[in-house]
């Protein structure tokens, strides 16, 4: 999951969204 938060780093909103899922894992 990491990979795709970096491949759609761009967009920012993804990002987001994979960094509160990495917070609740």
């Amino acid at each position: 999951m990491q990979l795709l938060c970096f491949k759609d780093g761009s967009s920012g909103r993804v990002a987001a969204q994979t960094t509160m899922l990495h917070q609740t894992m």
